[in-house]
This record gives C-alpha cells, structure tokens and sequence, in this order.
C-alpha cells in the first residue's frame, strides 16, 4: 500500500502509474463507488485483484488494512494498492470513492 497525503495527489497519480505489460496490452479501468459508515468492505476476509488499484477518496473516511499496514484515508487522499495484496476497508464516514485499475489486457 502505498498513501499519498491530499495536497500532493494530482502529481502523484502521475508517478504512481508506471505499470509495463509484458505483453505491451495494458487495461485501464475506472469506477466511482459509494459506501456506508459501518460497513467492512468486503465483509470477511480480504480482497485480491490481479490489477493495480489507484484510488482518490473523493470523501468521507476508511481505515484500510493493506499489506500488513493501516492506514486512515480521507476526502482528497490517494492510494495505491498493487496487484496479489490482500487488503479491507471499514468505512468510518459516509464515503465516495473514484478508483482506476491498471493491468495486463
């Protein structure tokens, strides 16, 4: 996991995204999602993706759990989640989530 504070996010998605396909496809997609207080997303156990997640909280709050860290994410943060690590949220605010994943095609 790695947690970009809200003042540096725009440049920093810039650096983070250095994702090279060893087939030269690579797939990008893009999702807004919005989540209760209370809720632990997913609701046991963890979550896997074979693709990079890059995550803007767009507001709200979470505490994510993500490779063996916990980290408490706010409205302007940004996260990157890389590809095979195992990580949850639990929503501590209403929150709005916009998320870009990135992997081989």
């Amino acid at each position: 996991m790695k947690v970009v504070p809200a003042i540096l996010a725009t440049e920093a998605l810039l650096n983070l995204v250095d994702h090279k396909s060893a087939r030269g496809n690579v797939r990008c997609q893009t999702l807004v999602s919005s989540f209760a207080a209370g809720l632990r997303v997913p609701e046991d156990g963890f979550s896997v993706h074979d693709v990079t997640e890059i995550s803007l909280i767009l507001s709200g709050s979470f505490d994510l759990e993500s490779g063996g860290e916990i980290a408490r994410l706010s409205e302007g943060d940004l996260v990157m989640v890389p590809p095979g690590e195992p990580h949850f949220f639990h929503v501590r605010a209403d929150t709005r989530i916009f998320t870009l994943t990135i992997g081989d095609a």
